[in-house]
């Protein structure tokens, strides 16, 4: 005859939603916000860039202002990105 295993009272293993000893309760990302963060991104890097080119074709200093409006779109999607973080 076997024994079955001793099981502990408490299981080791947390659930999700469970708020640790710092008080902070992880927050999840539904599908929408996952499709409003990549609009974000992509529109954000599509209107610096396409910006950029333009003025560099009105001005004539092609590359620099495309590759500053791409700057601008990662540094400002890096702190989109950072925000969110830390809600």
């Amino acid at each position: 005859m076997t024994s079955k295993p001793h099981l502990p009272d408490e299981s080791p293993v947390e659930s999700i939603d469970s708020t640790n000893e710092t008080g902070y309760k992880p927050r999840h990302l539904s599908k929408g916000d996952g499709l409003n963060i990549g609009l974000t991104i992509g529109a954000t890097m599509a209107i610096f860039v396409i910006g950029g080119n333009w003025l560099d074709q009105k001005l004539g200093t092609d590359p620099w202002l495309t590759l500053i409006g791409a700057v601008f779109a990662l540094t400002s999607i890096v702190l989109y990105l950072l925000k969110i973080a830390k809600r």
